[in-house]
């Protein structure tokens, strides 16, 4: 799985490949290393995602709720529409923050969202 990492107080995984079956375990396991470093607040750029598996959306409530769990959070920005409906029908827009871009979700950590 192709992810590039820009660590900082807000840590940015772009995510370059949808994540399925074959990527899940790796894409969790990425995720993992960066919250061990004590970077637990992240934003998941998608804009290069075009299908969230039943495995992407495992992946992505147990990247959620590990960084939760260490007292950070989690937001998306980037998610192409096809992927948006996919987390709505799923229930995760009710406790997971979507943002336009990347600035506004940045900034979105700033006002304490």
């Amino acid at each position: 799985m192709e992810v590039s990492i820009s660590f900082g107080p807000v840590t940015i995984l772009l995510v370059r490949e949808d994540i399925n079956g074959n990527t899940f375990p790796e894409s969790v396991e990425q995720a993992e290393k960066v919250l061990n470093k004590g970077y637990v607040n992240l934003e998941l750029d998608l804009h290069r995602v075009n299908d969230r598996s039943n495995s992407g959306l495992v992946a992505l409530q147990i990247i959620v709720g590990r960084s939760i769990a260490r007292g950070g959070n989690v937001v998306l920005c980037g998610v192409t529409r096809y992927v948006a409906r996919i987390l709505e029908i799923a229930g995760f827009t009710h406790w997971l923050t979507i943002f336009p871009d990347m600035p506004v979700a940045q900034a979105s950590f700033a006002q304490g969202k």
